[in-house]
């Protein structure tokens, strides 16, 4: 009702005549904190309303996400009324509502996550001709993209958006520039050749040269390394899971820097993906703990292992060592262990 109120032709005079666009809103948010009040799960309560609030009063839909009862649900709620700020295409003049939600995201991942389906629904309505602007600060939100991957993503979709609202090339020389170097940042080979192809895919149509120069680099890098692909890393993997489920039985009550100990280490230190790999290492420490060998145990919760495994993946990586810090924490500390069964069949 909001809504089709502020849709009236000169919603203001009603508004200074009746009150009745005042009315509405106390009655409105006097409901959303009774139905707040009596559930334990805000966002689920109140995420129907969120688009008829975008469209209504932005700012009374951002101190709805404000009142919800969890920082989690607070995320969810600000991503939802980001998503929709972007579909509403507030992009184009004053961005300042959808940079303040993206601000509120706490989350890295859900804020990350966010930005990018932003990002994409903007190069969805330039090629589709239902906008033809954006907000250069709009497009520069890939900057608050700290994990190389998304960051690529981001940097992937600007430039598209540079190219459909015809930015400088000055602005879109510094965007290639920063592509290469996010992309040289992707320590995993076939997740680096995998986004190179996705830029190749999406700015052939607008740059036949750069995507042509950047598929003959793929494919010479591909030859010259002959890394595993995503599928041989899979069998990886899952050989190693189960190495570690039968050296757990196998092993003795105590460390010992064994012959046996030493072909498992290569086996997990073989695997791509640092957060993998260390949970495979906490895997193996949970997995002697369940079978009463709890001296060998201990050993993969000191910082003779699992820490020095987070500082060898993270090296001049804030955010990624911080990020693995919370995956291997529950799994590495020894009162938290039982919170971890969970990964145990």
């Amino acid at each position: 009702m909001l809504y089709a109120l502020k849709q009236f032709p000169e919603w203001e005079k009603l508004e200074k005549n009746t009150s009745l666009i005042t009315h509405t809103t106390a009655e409105l948010m006097q409901s959303i904190g009774v139905l707040l009040q009596n559930s334990a799960d805000h966002f689920a309560a109140v995420k129907t309303a969120f688009p008829a609030l975008a469209r209504a009063d932005i700012e009374l839909a951002m101190q709805v996400c404000r009142s919800l009862n969890t920082e989690a649900r607070r995320d969810s709620a600000h991503s939802m009324l980001a998503v929709e700020l972007f579909t509403l295409m507030k992009y184009t003049g004053n961005p300042g509502s959808i940079l303040n939600c993206i601000d509120c995201i706490v989350d890295e991942n859900s804020r990350s996550k966010s930005i990018l389906h932003g990002l994409s629904l903007v190069v969805d309505h330039l090629k589709a001709k239902r906008s033809t602007a954006c907000n250069e600060a709009v497009v520069s939100l890939w900057r608050k993209l700290r994990v190389s991957n998304y960051r690529f993503i981001g940097l992937r979709y600007a430039m598209q958006i540079a190219w459909l609202t015809q930015l400088s090339e000055t602005k879109i020389q510094k965007l290639k520039e920063e592509i290469e170097k996010c992309w040289v940042a992707n320590e995993i080979d076939w997740v680096r050749w995998e986004l190179g192809y996705s830029l190749i895919r999406d700015m052939y149509s607008f740059d036949k040269q750069f995507a042509c120069d950047w598929l003959s680099k793929i494919a010479d890098e591909e030859k010259s390394l002959r890394s595993p692909s995503e599928s041989v890393y899979d069998v990886l993997k899952l050989t190693a899971s189960l190495a570690v489920r039968s050296y757990s039985h196998l092993a003795p009550f105590d460390f010992q820097p064994t012959e046996e100990f030493g072909k498992l280490a290569n086996l997990i230190c073989a695997m791509a993906v640092p957060d993998e790999r260390l949970l495979m290492w906490c895997e193996l420490g949970i997995r002697l703990h369940y079978v009463g060998k709890h001296a060998f145990s201990k050993h993969f919760v000191e910082p003779t292992l699992v820490c020095s495994k987070i500082r060898a993946s993270a090296d001049g990586k804030l955010l990624v060592r911080l990020m693995l810090i919370r995956l291997t924490k529950p799994p590495s500390t020894p009162h938290l262990q039982r919170a971890s069964s969970f990964r145990v069949p």
